[in-house]
């Protein structure tokens, strides 16, 4: 018998269990829940209560990852992997870079609230709309300084592996204009928009075309799974998109494993804040308060009907080659939102 620790960065058992009663036993580090997106660690955790553990129990014979999906936060995996994930990332870099990494690890990247969130934290846009406080049952309160990661996109040179950064920062901005828009919508509501649109076309220039990449390389991976049977492919792509938007036939626990995705950010959280914010501006204009559970039905027969829509308006994805200067472009386009 071997045991695996599951979650034990946040919720260690080892200790409760008198390890494992001389069991052998893996201490895991699970991080993330379906695939989410978000940059988040827990560093201090990580490191030294896994030595902890090494040093108290002689019943520990390794360590391992437990994650729900793979590509989504690679600093903290390859820490564990003990690589050294800056010189791999960057190459070649002057003493900014390795300042700002440092800013990060001990910012963005670690973690010390587990009450407050026990994993990768979501963003408000990719869950269904709703007007009460954190309507999911995974977090999204943003863990960390947004100014630190300000800083760290300022101090260097934007080039290709700077897409997860650029994607946080216009995450956080989008979720500070979306508390303000219900307060003045008429204002907020189209920067809200323009955001998301602009940060879906930032994530089409994602480096990679592996499946974890975008919508587009997720639907082509599923389909060549069964290329040879359209029925059956047909089917798999269903499963592919259901997977991470509805996760279930009447979205039993929708947006569980959502993404931060080209596709799915332009066609698929975008429309649902329009459908929602546009139900609110027209309360202001009327007076009649918005109908709650009839926009909850409105919106989940919209999202059946894209589970098999989405597959034809995923898009495509453009020429990494083009992502420095789409960084920059946005970081002049909106410096004043972002605070450059």
């Amino acid at each position: 018998m071997l045991i695996l620790d599951l979650f034990s960065e946040t919720y260690p058992q080892w200790q409760r269990l008198n390890s494992y009663y001389g069991k052998p036993w893996i201490w895991c580090q699970l991080h993330d829940f379906g695939g989410n997106h978000g940059l988040y660690g827990q560093v201090m955790n990580v490191t030294i209560n896994a030595v902890e553990a090494l040093n108290n129990s002689p019943s520990l014979v390794g360590f391992g990852l437990t994650m729900e999906a793979q590509e989504g936060n690679e600093i903290i995996y390859d820490l564990w992997a003990k690589r050294r994930y800056v010189n791999a990332a960057e190459g070649d870099m002057p003493e900014s870079i390795y300042h700002a990494w440092d800013t990060l690890l001990h910012t963005v990247y670690n973690n010390t609230n587990l009450t407050a969130a026990l994993a990768v934290t979501k963003s408000i846009f990719e869950l269904a709309p709703s007007a009460t406080d954190d309507p999911h049952h995974l977090p999204t309160t943003i863990m960390y300084d947004p100014a630190a990661l300000v800083e760290r996109g300022l101090s260097v040179r934007p080039h290709r592996h700077d897409a997860p950064s650029s994607r946080e920062r216009l995450t956080f901005r989008n979720e500070s204009a979306l508390n303000r828009s219900l307060a003045a919508a008429s204002q907020m509501q189209a920067q809200m928009f323009s955001l998301l649109s602009t940060l879906d076309t930032l994530l089409r220039y994602t480096p990679s075309k592996v499946p974890e990449s975008s919508l587009c390389a997720w639907v082509n991976a599923a389909r060549a799974w069964s290329a040879s049977d359209a029925s059956i492919s047909d089917s798999v792509v269903y499963g592919a998109i259901n997977q991470v938007t509805l996760w279930g036939p009447n979205g039993e626990i929708t947006d569980y494993a959502s993404r931060h995705w080209a596709g799915l950010v332009g066609a698929y959280y975008l429309p649902r804040w329009q459908m929602f914010m546009e139900a609110y501006m027209d309360a202001l204009r009327s007076g009649v308060p918005v109908n709650e559970s009839a926009l909850g039905e409105q919106r989940l027969t919209w999202e059946k009907e894209q589970q098999s829509l989405l597959a034809q308006n995923a898009g495509q994805l453009r020429d990494p080659n083009g992502l420095q200067a789409m960084v920059r472009w946005i970081e002049d386009e909106w410096c004043e939102v972002l605070g450059c």
